[in-house]
């Protein structure tokens, strides 16, 4: 086991621990000239633990099985995470990890609020497991365009705020998810969002247009525009997004 800040703002660059089981919270804090990290037999990654690690671009995590809140907190150079066991991803987990373009969590269940924030580079997400997405789960990830969420139960408010790009295709499961409200909250140009369900999919309705607010039978579509969804009712139906061209397509 590695303890709590054990390496707390040193100078290695490189770290390889082949029998570490467990990574204690800031471990490698502020670790600013560690490039690489190989933990083939880690399981659990403490808070914080290689926060604010400015060098770090690969990173080898095969048994983790979660990852706790902070841990790759502006490590602006990390380009792929391949994360195979872990279950859960904390808060601002990746927060502001500028260069990541690849996650690899097939078996992560949540991913918690602000957890991949300001990941600018990050084009394709694919979380076939996930069953709860947070608030501001990947806001300001400029450069998204294709999300897979075919597990989602729910999807938090502004979950997908301030994202970039004309297009940005959805993926979700046979049960529409329920809603909070502004998901697509700072968009402020036309931007089409093709969503994609299967064909046996209960609960989307019709899409609709953003004036149809108080049109039951496109509620869920508006839902995701902006108003939030219960299941039966809009949260907040004064905050459906009119930049958002809705679509719904069998997969």
């Amino acid at each position: 086991s590695i303890g709590n800040s054990a390496f707390s703002r040193t100078k290695l660059d490189t770290v390889n621990l082949p029998e570490a089981t467990s990574i204690g919270n800031s471990a490698f804090y502020d670790f600013t000239k560690l490039a690489t990290v190989s933990l083939p037999k880690a399981e659990i990654i403490g808070f914080r633990a290689f926060y604010g690690c400015t060098a770090l671009a690969t990173v080898s995590l095969p048994a983790a099985t979660s990852i706790d809140q902070y841990t790759f907190y502006g490590c602006t150079k990390l380009g792929t995470v391949s994360l195979p066991e872990a279950t859960s991803i904390g808060d601002y987990a990746f927060y502001g990890c500028t260069a990541l373009t690849t996650v690899s969590l097939p078996e992560a269940t949540s991913i918690d609020q602000y957890a991949f924030y300001g990941c600018t580079a990050l084009a394709t997400v694919d979380l076939p497991k996930a069953t709860s997405i947070g608030i501001y789960a990947f806001s300001n990830c400029t450069a998204l365009a294709t999300v897979s969420l075919p597990a989602a139960m729910s999807i938090g408010q502004y979950a997908l705020s301030n994202t970039g790009g004309t297009t940005l295709t959805v993926t979700l499961g046979s049960t529409a998810p329920s809603l909070a409200s502004s998901i697509f909250y700072g968009v402020t140009s036309a931007k089409n969002v093709n969503v994609k369900v299967p064909s046996s999919r209960t609960g989307y309705g019709s899409t609709g247009t953003y004036n149809e607010t108080a049109n039951y039978t496109v509620n869920w579509g508006n839902g995701f525009r902006g108003g939030g969804w219960t299941g039966n009712a809009f949260t907040s139906a004064g905050s459906v997004n009119s930049y958002i061209t809705l679509k719904i397509a069998t997969q």
